[in-house]
């Protein structure tokens, strides 16, 4: 009997509805959550933030590491991996730390998973809480 494996690398694909939000970019106008899409066109992963009719995308120019992820104003910067800030990541998902700047401002953002519907909540004076629905983990942030 002959066994045939097929080794298939990592992509870097975004599952349709996944939102990842950018915060503390010096070019203001690219923070906000971006939502993937379901056409990611040459194969990367692509994420879209539409603020007040300008769409930003958070994206990576191939599907296959290294990945360049970027965060540009239209899909050409994607394409050819340049843009506002830029990251050289192994990391299949739009990593969180690492961003340089190249056409934004400084300081480059943060990006993380952003959990819909959370909302911050005071339960006592020093004590809030960030609760996700339908999560069980309670996120929570201790003010001295």
């Amino acid at each position: 009997m002959i066994l045939l494996l097929a080794l298939t690398p990592l992509l870097a694909l975004a599952a349709p509805g996944d939102e990842y939000e950018v915060a503390g970019a010096g070019t203001a106008e690219v923070n906000g959550v971006y939502v993937a899409q379901a056409d990611f066109g040459w194969g990367g992963a692509q994420y879209t933030f539409d603020n007040g009719g300008t769409t930003y995308y958070l994206c990576n120019d191939d599907a296959a590491a290294p990945y360049r992820w970027v965060i540009a104003r239209d899909e050409i910067e994607c394409e050819m991996g340049f843009g506002f800030y830029i990251n050289d990541s192994a990391a299949v998902t739009p990593p969180e730390t690492g961003w340089m700047s190249v056409m934004g401002d400084d300081p480059p953002p943060n990006v993380a998973p952003a959990v819909q519907g959370a909302k911050l909540s005071k339960s006592v004076s020093t004590d809030y809480r960030l609760v996700a629905p339908g999560e069980t983990v309670t996120y929570t942030l201790f003010v001295r």
